[in-house]
């Protein structure tokens, strides 16, 4: 990868492009993106208590709670 890495930084401009394809195609192989783990995603609340979830959160933010009425 350091090889690779280094002809992006200082390699011409074909060389930079054909490291930078090698070191994605290494990358996606290696599934350096891949998720790990999935967060248990569930909160309990009353009916005493109003919430509102945000996309893209597993969890609500703190200020996203209040009460009902």
């Amino acid at each position: 990868m350091d090889e690779l890495i280094n002809k992006i930084h200082v390699g011409s401009t074909d060389e930079q492009t054909a490291a930078a394809k090698e070191l994605n195609k290494y990358i996606v192989e290696q599934a350096w993106f891949a998720p790990w783990y999935r967060p248990q995603s569930s909160f309990v609340t009353d009916a005493k208590t109003k919430v509102e979830v945000q996309t893209g959160n597993a969890y609500p933010f703190i200020w996203s709670f209040s009460p009902a009425s």
